[in-house]
């Protein structure tokens, strides 16, 4: 039963406590600042704002947040704290004070309050803030601030959102994925040779706006604020920066003062790090030029950061497998960006001199410009002044304009089926509705799972040259966990696994909903037992949902095989994938499907067309070769007869043998 009236909660502190200290131990910020620092933390959120409530709700909402700070500190170990944590609970009291009108929030133990307050929310938030907002007030519940009183997760789903629930970020469909994988790889290697003279044209072109500023200055005819007097300047250090680009010959290079060109460079270098290793965004941008490295005992590449998830915001050293090509990112990412890096150490030194920050917040400032992605705009902005981080900003998004995106219709029915929550939102023609770099993480699984890549990632540009189990990935993964201090990445272990069963919820709903034909020993059962349903008049559409479930109960196993089939016995040991011997067997699992035929039609004329450049060499030795490719491509041809799919029957001759 909930009360009838509210028992005012009183707190006994000092009249205005020290809330934050320094790394000696001694406060920096007090209850009632406006502002709470935490830099000395080391964490990437460093202060805590409250100018967000009024002068009336500000010392109500600072007293609850400091009962909430030491109760998460109590119960820490090591006394620590998340401070984005924190932030998360003061976004949320601003909603409520905004819209409940109130901050005594001992008075949401009331009824009528606390309907009042729900009430007051509907229609205003997205699900993910509405979430947020009840985990602040069961904290206040919890603290004993509210009593009889608890926000559900169907109180949640009764208020009316902005937003639809629970959209989980996007998966890219295959084509996308691989062009813009193919076009970021493209760009480390093109740049890598040249990451140095980057980095001097953009320092010599900032040192030649200054000279050029002056001469200027001393002509007297414009002010420096004139849209002439920064056009006569900026056409002086573009002709002596084209000039410079010339000399040192780094191909389409366009040096910008705001770092523009750099910045996309940069912007590249993340994203193909994430395709190639799934890292989060906060340990991304932990990354340095060492950060890569190869472990003796195994071989594996991997990348070595620090990350701060589950562990109180304190970062702690986490290890990605990765492929090699991410050395070759981080050297591009570090050196192309020095001249900034040198011109803000220089400037946070001068800082800290003239008391503008404090110690603390030095080395934090030094720690993120030890990184490799950092911003690299060199303009009134950043230069002089006290800025709120020196990493690279990626809150304007990725630049997706810049991979031109035209979605086909094969793009738009996977992006459909990978992604249900945006179904609808990829047209055709069209690009992405987000990409971020969440979005690739999430990318990286999927793609790991449906190209069976193994451990070395070493796709470059021919992605499906590696048909290897998902098991082996494990394998080395689990090797690097053996050793000490490494710790394995669980949220990305838990991508990979929905991905595993979203791939195989979509190869049965292939089999049992979207073709029309099934082939193979296992294939042309299913297609006599739905005949056999049908004429019955049972229904044989299965749901995702249905068929998620006798998956995950054991009754439909599935293996995705490279050819593009698919093999419903448990024991499958992909021979299918290998030879056409199972074609005999009379338990084969094997099941090919429409799509998988289509698949095949086209690796088929990929087959023809290198068996045709091969076979011009004449070369007895290939002979074998191209007799293996000739049994392949009359074999799919049996595949493409039984699923009616038109194609030029293959007679050509190996001409060594023919001589």
């Amino acid at each position: 039963m909930m009360p009838n009236t509210a028992k005012q909660r009183h707190v006994n502190k000092e009249e205005n406590p020290f809330v934050s200290f320094n790394k000696q131990g001694e406060g920096v910020s007090r209850l009632h600042d406006d502002e709470w620092d935490f830099t000395a933390l080391g964490q990437s959120r460093k202060k805590l704002l409250f100018t967000c409530f009024s002068e009336a709700h500000r010392a109500n909402a600072q007293d609850v947040m400091h009962t909430i700070l030491e109760s998460v500190k109590s119960k820490s170990d090591s006394d620590n704290f998340s401070v984005n944590t924190l932030n998360n609970h003061i976004s949320s009291f601003s909603s409520i004070v905004r819209y409940w009108g109130g901050s005594d929030f001992a008075l949401l133990s009331l009824d009528k309050e606390w309907k009042k307050l729900k009430n007051s929310l509907n229609g205003h938030y997205a699900h993910k803030s509405l979430r947020q907002i009840g985990i602040t007030l069961n904290e206040l519940s919890r603290l004993d601030i509210i009593e009889g009183q608890y926000f559900s997760e169907l109180d949640c789903k009764a208020l009316k959102a902005t937003d639809r629930l629970d959209r989980q970020h996007i998966a890219l469909p295959i084509n996308i994925h691989v062009r813009i994988l193919t076009q970021v790889y493209d760009t480390v290697e093109k740049y890598h040779p040249h990451r140095h003279e980057i980095s001097e044209v953009m320092k010599a072109g900032f040192e030649r706006f200054s000279i050029e500023k002056e001469i200027e200055l001393a002509k007297g005819k414009h002010d420096e604020s004139s849209s002439r007097f920064r056009k006569n300047v900026d056409g002086r250090v573009q002709t002596f920066t084209r000039q410079l680009i010339k000399e040192k010959d780094i191909p389409d290079f366009n040096y910008r003062l705001d770092g523009y060109w750099l910045n996309n460079l940069l912007k590249d270098c993340l994203i193909c790090t994430v395709f190639f290793s799934g890292v989060r965004k906060m340990e991304l941008l932990r990354t340095n030029k060492d950060s890569y490295d190869i472990d003796n005992r195994t071989g594996i590449s991997k990348l070595v950061t620090k990350h701060s998830k589950s562990n109180e915001g304190v970062p702690v050293e986490g290890t990605w497998q990765t492929d090699p090509i991410v050395k070759k990112i981080l050297e591009l990412a570090y050196d192309s960006s020095e001249f900034a890096r040198e011109i803000f150490l220089e400037q946070i030194d001068n800082q800290l001199e003239n008391k503008e920050i404090n110690q603390d917040a030095h080395e934090v400032y030094k720690d993120e410009l030890s990184g490799a992605f950092i911003k690299v705009g060199l303009f009134k902005r950043n230069l002089g002044k006290v800025v709120p981080h020196y990493r690279i900003d990626t809150d304007n998004g990725l630049g997706l304009e810049r991979y031109g995106i035209e979605a086909t219709e094969d793009d738009v029915e996977e992006f459909d089926l990978i992604n249900p929550d945006w179904s609808g939102e990829l047209e055709l023609g069209g690009t992405l509705p987000k990409f971020s770099l969440h979005d690739l993480r999430r990318s990286f699984a999927f793609f790991m799972v449906r190209n069976r890549l193994g451990n070395a990632l070493t796709v470059k540009h021919q992605f499906k040259h590696l048909n290897l189990s998902m098991s082996k990935w494990y394998a080395n993964y689990a090797e690097l966990a053996r050793d000490k201090d490494i710790q394995m990445d669980a949220e990305l272990f838990a991508e990979i696994n929905v991905a595993i069963e979203e791939a195989c919820i979509d190869g049965l709903d292939d089999i049992y909903n979207q073709t029309t034909t099934t082939s193979g020993v296992e294939g042309e059962k299913i297609t006599e037992r739905k005949r056999e349903r049908l004429q019955k008049g049972e229904r044989v559409y299965l749901t995702r949902n249905e068929l998620k479930a006798l998956f995950r109960s054991g009754e439909k196993s599935l293996v995705i095989l490279p050819t593009g089939g698919y093999c419903t016995s448990r024991d499958c040991e992909r021979l299918c994938s290998m030879s056409t011997i199972t074609e005999q067997k009379k338990d084969c699992g094997r099941v090919m499907t429409d799509k998988g035929a289509r698949r095949q039609a086209r690796e088929r004329a990929s087959l023809i067309e290198v068996f045709r450049g091969m076979n011009e060499l004449e070369d007895y030795a290939l002979s074998t070769i191209l007799a293996s490719y000739k049994k392949k491509i009359l074999f799919v041809e049996q595949t493409l007869v039984k699923h009616n799919i038109p194609f030029e029957k293959f007679t050509d001759k190996i001409k060594a043998l023919a001589v």
